[in-house]
């Protein structure tokens, strides 16, 4: 089987096994929370400013759109304000489709 043939994964799956994932849009507002980042980070929520919530500690920088995509695909700890949880994780750009 050749990696074009390879199966979708439902976004119930995406969710499960990334349980603290979440997704913003153009603006930098929250549009998708994780369940389990939903449920430590109640303020991490759809509609909230992405700034106001996590600040980048590695690689260092301002949480901005030009921040995120000069740092697309490489590893990056973010530090949420309200709690001090260290998230770890790449940045990711998910096309909608159409």
């Amino acid at each position: 089987m050749s990696i074009r043939e390879l199966p979708h994964m439902p976004w119930s799956g995406v969710e499960e096994a990334f349980p603290f994932l979440f997704a913003w849009d153009d603006d930098l507002r929250i549009a998708h929370v994780g369940p389990s980042l939903a449920r430590v980070a109640p303020d991490v929520a759809a509609g909230a400013d992405l700034g106001s919530l996590f600040k980048p500690d590695r690689p260092r920088g301002e949480l901005r759109a030009t921040w995120l995509c000069e740092h697309r695909g490489t590893l990056v700890l973010l530090r949420h304000h309200s709690t001090g949880m260290m998230m770890r994780g790449q940045i990711m750009r998910i096309e909608a489709s159409a």
